[in-house]
């Protein structure tokens, strides 16, 4: 086609986060994720599956026993790690409604709305960008 069919893009922030975007049309399967990684963590969030994870990690104290840890690791310099795998419950919700009901609550008492102009217009921003790169 005269259209990418596939499309990834780095973006890093001033304050260090690091964004890697994929967007493809070509796939064997349908996949919505989103995945984080942090220093101490990592995350998943399978929007289709309304699932999530949480990978953690903490170090262990010098006295702890063995036998206490459900899983123990070591990360090259001795010091040992304890890992937490973690399911967090994903609530049933219609993020629509939920949206237009902040709007209307927004208005109604005169507060910000979670997500602000300024927050969709930098988005917006953002995929414009990425577009502009794409057509070069």
């Amino acid at each position: 086609s005269d259209t990418p069919d596939i499309a990834n893009a780095r973006i890093e922030f001033d304050n260090g986060c690091v964004a890697n975007l994929t967007a493809s049309r070509l796939s064997l399967k349908n996949m919505r994720k989103t995945r984080i990684f942090q220093r101490d963590a990592y995350i998943t969030v399978d929007f289709l599956k309304k699932k999530s994870e949480v990978i953690r990690m903490e170090d262990v104290p010098a006295n702890t026993e063995v036998e206490d840890i459900a899983l123990l690791i070591e990360d090259g310099k001795g010091n040992q790690k304890r890992i937490f795998f973690e399911t967090p419950e994903i609530l049933e919700t219609n993020a629509i409604r939920d949206e237009l009901a902040s709007l209307a609550d927004a208005i109604t008492h005169n507060k910000t709305t979670a997500v602000t102009l300024e927050d969709g217009r930098d988005a917006l921003l953002v995929a414009e960008e990425i577009l502009a790169l794409l057509q070069k």
